[in-house]
């Protein structure tokens, strides 16, 4: 028994031995590459990539001038970089179409390419980064041997035209980035995205693209012209099809150009879009026709434009919308009464470091049912309303951190909203908002703040409430609110009220700015709300005229919006 024993421990050290040596070799065999199998003057490694989960084994050779056929390159080799040297691209389709090359990425920044003539590669490629070059212009069928490839990166360019068949073979290829160009959209527009079925991110920032039409993304309707004969296309390609624009975009990137104008059907010839990017552009106005005949984006983008009002029906009527990105939009001031109509899948709201936003509707939502986060943090807010918050059923998170908030009732009552609200994360419990506690609040503490509204000394603003509260334009510079009854004088339909409500005094918010320069002729359009309980009602006083007061109907706030005439100013 003991001898068995000594055999059978003898056994396992064996095999304890053999397992160490073995994962000793197979390390070394792992390392061995980097050395004996990197191509002479570059240095090897493991890399990231975008077509592989895993690092690739990569040769990094900076500065090398490709220009013989005895550069040689391993089989072991997924991924080559020729970076800030010349290339000559005969030569390096030669070098990897033998020895039996597996190169699945070719980087060839900074190279001073002006084309792709010449450049071919075996169907291993799956990904060319060809950025900051000096490409101008992409001939048709460009590509049409390097058909296997999924990534394109042709960013920080000098490209200008794209031809209609550019890209013309690239069947599979599913991210193409352009950013950093000159794509104006002259001259044969942005067509050339028809023939990419695959395509599922483009990027087109920083082109300097000022307007998109109908036509910008229209595919054409006639079979393409047959390829040069020195290129080979798929014997199998299918051309019935062609007339049928099959392509689903996941991401499509218009950031940071020039866009003042957008055509309705600009994207209708696109397909189907999952995520557009319209971001620090130069849009005055929200594109409604544009969104409206894109209803199957999920995603819009809408930050750093020129917009300045959210106005009814905004955003109305969409099915698939499930996130919105308004954020540091400068000229921001209002969101209007029912802007946000119908939006049965929108989950996310982001209007964050506007800094001109001073009103948000209390009815902004209508038929909202699944919205859970609103980011208005560090903004212009002074007020914000309980009633917004209540017709949000799911809204599990509000931000409205950074926010200059005026200490009365009404931010005292959405204080409490929060409180009592469990389901409800909101920065408000963290940071203090109000120097005194809602529970130490009364009537009598209560002192309302001044509000300002210079316009000129020929505008003047006044403003009545259905309880004789009474707002006057005592100077230029100050309006003070004055209150002609208690809360304990009310009607007694008022005191059935909560406590809250008919501690909310009127408080009248001018969104216009002090100064405005107007030509002789044109209109001017000057915006007020009023927000307390009762319900205010407002009228502009002009020297010879008096322009009442309009309600909207379910909201408790009253908005105006009146047009000046020129000789009042």
């Amino acid at each position: 028994m003991g001898c068995r024993k000594w055999l059978s421990a003898r056994r396992i050290a064996v095999l304890v031995l053999a397992a160490g040596l073995l994962t000793e070799a197979v390390i070394t065999t792992t390392d061995d590459w980097m050395t004996s199998d990197c191509p002479t003057h570059c240095h090897c490694n493991f890399s990231d990539s975008l077509i592989s989960a895993l690092p690739l084994r990569t040769a990094n050779c900076f500065d090398v001038g490709l220009s013989s056929t005895k550069f040689h390159l391993s089989s072991q080799i997924e991924s080559l970089v020729i970076s800030g040297s010349r290339v000559d691209l005969p030569i390096l389709t030669a070098v990897l179409f033998r020895d039996g090359n597996q190169l699945r990425e070719l980087v060839l920044s900074r190279g001073h390419l002006h084309s792709f003539d010449g450049l071919a590669a075996p169907e291993t490629l799956e990904s060319v980064i060809a950025s900051h070059n000096e490409l101008v212009s992409l001939p048709d069928a460009t590509f049409v041997r390097l058909a296997s490839l999924t990534v394109l990166d042709l960013s920080h360019n000098r490209l200008e035209v794209i031809h209609r068949f550019a890209f013309t073979g690239l069947v599979q290829l599913r991210q193409l980035d352009l950013s950093g160009n000159h794509l104006s959209g002259a001259f044969e527009g942005l067509r050339w995205v028809c023939e990419l079925r695959s395509l599922e991110v483009l990027n087109l920032s920083h082109n300097g693209i000022h307007v998109l039409d109908d036509t910008t993304f229209a595919c054409s309707r006639r079979r393409p012209p047959p390829p040069p004969h020195r290129w080979s296309v798929p014997d199998d390609q299918d051309w019935t099809s062609f007339e049928a624009n099959s392509t689903h975009l996941r991401v499509l990137d218009l950031g940071f150009n020039r866009i003042r104008h957008i055509h309705a059907g600009a994207f209708v010839g696109l397909g189907r879009v999952d995520e557009i990017r319209l971001n620090d552009n130069s849009l005055l106005g929200l594109p409604v026709h544009v969104i409206q005949h894109t209803p199957d984006v999920e995603v819009w983008d809408l930050s750093g434009n020129e917009i300045e009002v959210l106005e009814t029906g905004s955003f109305r009527d969409n099915q698939w919308l499930r996130e919105l990105r308004l954020n540091r939009i400068r000229r921001l001031r209002m969101i209007d009464s029912a802007a946000f109509v119908n939006l049965t899948a929108l989950r996310r709201l982001e209007l964050s470091q506007n800094r001109k936003l001073r009103y948000a509707s209390r009815s902004a939502f209508v038929d909202v049912p699944t919205l859970t986060s609103i980011d208005l943090s560090d903004s212009g807010l002074d007020t914000f309303e309980p009633q917004l918050v209540d017709s949000l059923p799911a809204l599990t998170q509000l931000s409205l951190g950074g926010n200059p908030l005026t200490c009365d009732c009404t931010v005292f009552s959405l204080l409490r909203r929060v409180r009592n609200n469990r389901n409800l994360n909101s920065d408000l419990r963290r940071r203090p908002v109000c120097s005194e506690s809602p529970d130490t609040m009364t009537s009598a503490s209560y002192q309302p703040m001044e509000n300002s509204t210079t316009v000129s000394d020929q505008l003047y603003t006044d403003f009545r409430s259905t309880a004789d509260a009474e707002l006057t334009l005592t100077t230029a510079d100050d309006v003070v609110l004055r209150s002609t009854e208690t809360p304990a004088e009310l009607s007694s339909s008022v005191q059935n009220r909560t406590e809250e409500s008919s501690r909310c005094r009127p408080r009248i918010l001018s969104l216009f700015s002090t100064e405005i320069h107007v030509t002789v002729t044109d209109r001017l359009r000057l915006d007020c709300r009023a927000v307390g309980f009762p319900a205010p009602t407002v009228s502009w006083l002009l020297p010879v005229d008096v322009i009442d007061d309009v309600k909207t109907s379910n909201d408790m706030s009253t908005s105006h919006a009146t047009q000046v005439p020129p000789q009042y100013l």
